[in-house]
């Protein structure tokens, strides 16, 4: 007769993980390598994992990663409910895994121990075998075994990471906890001695990602964001000129917190250390994420936390509001918002910029006067437009000269320039014209005066557009100024017998170019000491020379160089005669940058001073960043007059330069 089984006695394991252990889970082998801290209920370490695989000739390359230990029904379940609704989006960063194990004991300890003395003992990187009243013991009271900090030198984390002993499973802070922080500015001058104690759990959820590139996080962003030495109060706002680049990163966060919101969730705490830049944003982290109307059993405090959360209240998406509204006061003023929840009459300071000076007052107002998620994020997008608005200002120089044919006694060329300053909703225009008349006599120059007038006095579109959205108008924009050039064609080929233009128009509205162009004068680009044509010669020359039948080097002294294919007032309706930048692709537009040079010139000075020689003049004034150094581009319109009467001058030759300098706004 077999007797029945008695319980088995063998002691139980347990799973270690600290600084320097390595384990297995799963079908991974991992190495602590640093604990980081502490938030909430859930612990976080830096760990190298690698790929068991059992062909030796194909192993795993080893990845650093992220470890974080927390309770089955914790803060690291909340994420993983999230995870779960949200699936695979583009901004969350996949988790390795995720499991519950258990019997798992946690070293708060972040780096190499001192040497133990005889009497000491070192626990083993295996499992630790402990007997079944000591495992209970620990597990019932996790916080009776204290082991004494070592005295390595701190690391730093974050700029939020303050060191605590561990907190009790219900939090009261939500500071990241780590033992790595220097404590000279919490503590008294006198000598304490730091103690990390070990937690266990009887059972815990484990969750493993990729570690973020520490040089791309928001917290590496927000360290070099930190305001000078705050002890002097007249310094303690000094404005990071750089917070403009990171708007749209904060925007990309509130996009997603609103799309969290839509889900019932709330992300009251954002940690920069887990959040990395780029396009997009990778999201490491959801420790901070409740649900709404959830009210947390003890108060919570911190860095980016509201500040009701210590005194208990409910979650609702105004304190997420609050929480983007404190990382960018830190982006801004390079330290975190100081805020007393208890002391409702508390003003802080925020740096005198328009529209940032609003949004930062509207999230960080104390109670119910917040904006919701969604008009944040509207807020921020007009912010961001508002910053990305340019002044641009516009010099000029231009002339003309009858020249030295003796067959030649009127000069039939014509050119104006129009300049409008921007107001709060209408952009700077600036509308250069040249036009080369002819059919002798004073057929030609009328025509060329009366094309020229049509578009300096034909009213510009007044719909309302703040500079921003300009670049969404710009079709309407081209369309005007051909209806305006297919007018002056109407009036000359009604009025003026036997006569007709060219006429090429350059158009800028705010930092764009459009071009209008017919005939064989010429529009020129002059960008970082280069020089580009940006218009076509409508002549038979350029039609053989396009279709293989001369080469460009015949094109120049060919003898029907002069012979138009297209003009102005030669046909009732030009139809496609006038070309735009969509000649040479899908853009109607290009962009300018700052110091760019427009040329405008008939053909009685291209054909005589070349490309390389205009360049040559023109390119030196274009590297020069500095308005105020260059006023007037009359000096160089004056030295290209010059070389076409030096070179024979036997027509009419006209030029009209204008640059452009583009700055911010707000500065």
């Amino acid at each position: 007769m077999l007797l029945p089984e008695s319980p088995s006695t063998d002691p139980l394991p347990i799973l270690p993980i600290g600084f320097g252990q390595s384990f297995k889970l799963g079908a991974f082998t991992i190495e602590v390598t640093q604990f980081i801290g502490q938030c909430l209920d859930v612990y976080y370490y830096q760990v190298v994992y690698q790929l068991d695989n059992h062909d030796s000739s194909d192993r795993a390359q080893p990845c650093l990663g992220l470890l974080r230990v927390g309770q089955v029904q914790g803060a690291l379940q909340r994420e993983s409910k999230l995870r779960d609704t949200l699936g695979t989006h583009r901004m969350i960063m996949p988790l390795v895994f995720c499991e519950e194990v258990d019997r798992v004991m946690l070293s708060l300890r972040c780096s190499e121990p001192e040497i133990p003395q005889e009497s000491e003992t070192v626990a083993s990187s295996d499992l630790i075998e402990l007997g079944t009243d000591e495992l209970d013991s620990l597990l019932r009271n996790p916080n009776t075994i204290a082991l004494s900090a070592d005295n390595s030198d701190p690391v730093d984390i974050s700029s939020e990471i303050i060191q605590t002993p561990p907190i009790p499973l219900e939090p009261t802070s939500n500071e990241f906890v780590s033992a790595e922080e220097n404590l000279e500015d919490y503590l008294e001058e006198e000598e304490y001695e730091v103690i990390t104690q070990p937690t266990a759990f009887d059972r815990a959820l484990i969750a493993l990602s990729p570690f973020p590139d520490s040089n791309q996080t928001l917290a590496q962003i927000l360290s070099k964001s930190r305001s000078l030495d705050s002890a002097e109060p007249e310094r303690r706002l000094s404005l990071n000129s750089d917070w403009i680049k990171h708007l749209p990163s904060l925007i990309q966060l509130c996009q997603m917190a609103n799309y969290l919101q839509r889900q019932g969730w709330c992300w009251v705490n954002l940690n920069p250390q887990w959040i990395e830049l780029g396009q997009p944003i990778r999201l490491y982290d959801f420790i901070g994420i409740f649900r709404a109307g959830d009210r947390p059993s003890s108060g919570i405090s911190g860095n980016y936390w509201p500040p009701e959360l210590l005194l208990g209240h409910a979650i609702d998406e105004q304190m997420v509001s609050f929480t983007l509204g404190a990382i960018l006061y830190h982006l801004v003023h390079g330290h975190p918002p100081q805020l007393d929840p208890t002391d409702i009459e508390q003003v802080l300071e925020f740096a005198a910029v328009p529209g940032l000076h609003q949004v930062l007052r509207a999230c960080l107002a104390q109670g119910d006067d917040r904006p919701s998620i969604a008009e944040l994020l509207s807020m921020l997008v007009e912010l961001q437009q508002q910053q990305q608005r340019c002044r641009v200002d516009w010099i000029q120089g231009s002339g003309s000269t009858l020249g030295l044919s003796d067959s030649r006694w009127t000069n039939e060329d014509s050119y104006g320039v129009r300049y409008q300053v921007q107001s709060a909703t209408f952009p700077t225009v600036m509308m250069g014209i040249l036009a080369d008349g002819m059919g002798g006599l004073e057929q030609g120059e009328v025509a060329s005066q009366c094309a020229v007038q049509t578009l300096l006095t034909a009213p510009l579109p007044r719909e309302e557009v703040s500079q921003v959205q300009v670049g969404k108008t710009l079709d309407r924009w081209q369309g005007w100024l051909i209806e305006q050039i297919q007018d002056a064609n109407q009036k000359i080929f009604r009025t003026i017998r036997n006569g007709g233009t060219t006429l090429s128009v350059v158009l800028g509205v705010s930092d764009y170019l459009l071009i209008a162009h017919v005939g064989d004068s010429r529009i020129f680009l002059i960008r970082n000491g280069y020089i580009c044509q940006l218009s076509e010669d409508h002549s038979l020359v350029q039609n053989l020379w396009v279709t293989g039948q001369i080469s460009y080097a015949e094109m120049q002294d060919h003898p029907d160089r002069n012979v138009l294919l297209k003009s102005i007032g030669s046909r009732r309706l030009l139809k496609t005669d006038i070309q735009t930048l969509q000649k040479f692709g899908a853009e109607l537009s290009l962009s300018l940058q700052h110091g760019d040079i427009l040329l405008l010139c008939s053909d009685g000075v291209w054909d005589l001073v070349p490309p390389d020689e205009l360049c040559e003049i023109f390119a030196p004034l274009s590297r020069k960043t500095d308005h105020s150094s260059v006023t007037s581009l009359q000096p160089q319109i004056d030295q290209v007059l010059q070389r076409v009467i030096d070179r024979g001058a036997h027509d009419n030759a006209t030029i009209i330069g204008i640059q452009c300098f583009i700055s911010p706004l707000f500065s």
